[in-house]
């Protein structure tokens, strides 16, 4: 029996014996130039599904070594902010300590304290409004605002008023000389004014000229008044007040990040609790023993400077136990990245396995698909070489 083989089919059946030859030697020609094994999801559908696991896997492990890093960048700022709180609650200290001592007191040194003492509870200020990338560390979630407030003083109308001016600038001018207490300003004529310690209930000025857009100062403080519509008219009166510095704004919010797979852990200290000691037993107001110590010296308590040394102790206390904290979060941080980087090297190890070609390998696999492509050439030539010429002859 004979078999007839169309022409069709050798020439089919040659064309797929080629176009194999060639797609295995285009993907030995990938793997030689990419030197990985797997290059599409067909090549290995099971190692490529690990491959895009692993590769995950290692983003997330970058990510919670870069948040590990932002959060070992904040406990080193926290730290170091709270070494200065340390050092101006040793030297405020070290003031009323000095100033305790009958034998060396004077109402000079009280005063020079007294005035050290004001600018360090300033520094406090500065200290609890720290920024890190425009965000304030002290705040909790309202970051994006300064925490805390310096010293500021309010002008409102005393009632009954029959001008209109109100105030358009207030300003403290030497905080030094701020007493804290309350003031009324009372204009016996629409170009004179008295200026009253509400508090104390001693005059402060008596008969001072008033002039249109004017400064009025006393005791640290500066206004000034607007006189539209209408200026000041006698009898017209303001009260003045004088908030201490470090009234808190921001709020508890605890700031966390993820260091782990769903591991999340707290990264900020908020002023409230570090400052104002609110949420910690025996916690003590820092802007508050300040301001005590303030008018303690300006009034030579003996009394209060015994109560306020055992209270700056405690201040101190507070902030160290604080700044223990901050340190166990650094080695905290410092471990798990050291873990994170090993277990990164294990995956990117694992990766390797199965994504990367064996040089050699790879090689030998194309000189055997070459030459594999060049016989399939050969044979295809020598089957598909007769045409209608070679009949004809």
């Amino acid at each position: 029996m004979v078999v007839r083989v169309s022409t069709n089919y050798i020439f089919e059946n040659s064309r797929r014996v080629l176009q194999k030859s060639i797609n295995n030697l285009l993907h030995t020609q990938e793997v030689m130039a990419t030197q990985r094994k797997v290059n599409h999801l067909s090549d290995d559908p099971v190692a490529a599904g690990r491959i895009l696991n692993l590769n995950t896997m290692i983003a997330q492990n970058d990510q919670f070594v870069s948040n590990l890093n932002t959060a070992d960048t904040f406990a080193k700022l926290y730290d170091g902010s709270m070494n200065t709180i340390i050092s101006v609650l040793s030297r405020a200290k070290e003031l009323l300590i000095g100033e305790n001592n009958t034998a060396t007191s004077t109402d000079q040194t009280r005063e020079a304290a007294r005035i050290e003492i004001v600018s360090l509870a300033s520094q406090l200020v500065a200290v609890g409004n720290l920024q890190y990338s425009d965000r304030f560390l002290y705040a909790g979630f309202q970051d994006d605002t300064a925490p805390f407030l310096d010293m500021f003083t309010t002008v409102t109308p005393a009632g009954g008023n029959t001008g209109a001016a109100a105030a358009t600038f207030t300003e403290i001018s030497d905080p030094a000389v701020v007493t804290g207490d309350a003031y009324q300003i009372t204009f016996t004529a629409p170009d004179t004014y008295d200026v009253v310690n509400t508090t104390t209930g001693a005059p402060v000025i008596t008969g001072a000229a008033y002039t249109s857009g004017g400064l009025i100062q006393f005791e640290g403080i500066s206004l000034r008044l607007a006189d539209s519509p209408l200026p000041p008219a006698a009898g017209d009166s303001f009260t003045v007040t004088t908030t201490p510095a470090g009234i808190y704004v921001g709020d508890s919010g605890a700031v966390r990040m993820e260091t782990d797979q769903d591991v999340f852990q707290q990264v900020n200290f908020t002023g409230d609790r570090v400052f104002l000691g609110q949420g910690m037993a025996g916690g003590v107001n820092l802007f508050s023993i300040f301001q005590r110590a303030n008018t303690a010296l300006r009034t030579n308590d003996r009394t209060e400077l015994d109560n306020l040394l055992q209270q700056f102790d405690n201040a101190i206390s507070q902030v160290t136990s604080q700044q223990s904290l901050a340190g166990s979060r650094q080695n905290l941080y410092d471990k798990t990245v050291e873990r994170l980087q090993d277990s990164k090297l294990n995956m990117q190890t694992f990766l390797t396995d199965l994504r990367d070609v064996e040089v050699t390998d790879a090689v030998t696999e194309l000189n055997k698909q070459e030459n594999a492509y060049q016989a399939v050439l050969s044979a295809t030539g020598k089957i598909l070489q007769p045409s209608l010429l070679d009949f004809l002859r």
